[in-house]
């Protein structure tokens, strides 16, 4: 028996599927970076905030959500959303101000705005909020921004 001979053919070494293994890996490192790079979300009540407190800063050239949080308030079960702004004040120091958005039960409508926790703010008066009530589908309607800003740090040697 003759064994036949390959003429012009080169006989195909079987590599080990590196390259597969390799392009798998880094689409799986591709996948989580992008992951990792999509800004979080808030609920439009965050908005409906965020929007309320850009109405009623006293200069609001230089304005900049730092942190927000949404919660139930424990003892009346009513939901609240929590920011920290940077604002840029008169003198051009920078400060950081603190806004408590209260939303009445089951609704998107403001119940009430406490400004660096205190009663005093003229943000807080109760004709203005529901005067600003009557604006919300509007602001629904243009769709705020409702990207979540970053963290606080947690040293405030770190938020310079």
């Amino acid at each position: 028996m003759q064994k036949r001979m390959m003429v012009g053919k080169k006989r195909r070494k079987k590599h080990f599927p590196y390259i597969k293994i390799a392009l798998g890996f880094l689409s799986i490192i591709l996948a989580c970076f992008i992951w990792l790079m999509i800004p979080y979300y808030q609920t439009i009540r965050y908005g409906i905030c965020k929007t309320y407190v850009e109405m009623n800063v006293m200069y609001p050239q230089f304005l900049e959500f730092v942190s927000a949080e949404e919660t139930v308030e424990l003892q009346t079960f009513l939901p609240v959303v929590r920011t920290y702004y940077k604002r840029i004040g008169s003198f051009g120091e920078q400060i950081l101000d603190f806004a408590e958005c209260t939303f009445e039960r089951d609704t998107l409508f403001l119940e009430s705005v406490k400004i660096n926790r205190e009663r005093v703010h003229p943000a807080e008066d109760m004709e203005k909020i529901q005067q600003y009530n009557k604006t919300i589908p509007i602001v629904i309607a243009a769709e705020p921004d409702l990207a979540s800003p970053p963290e606080l740090p947690e040293n405030l040697a770190d938020y310079k």
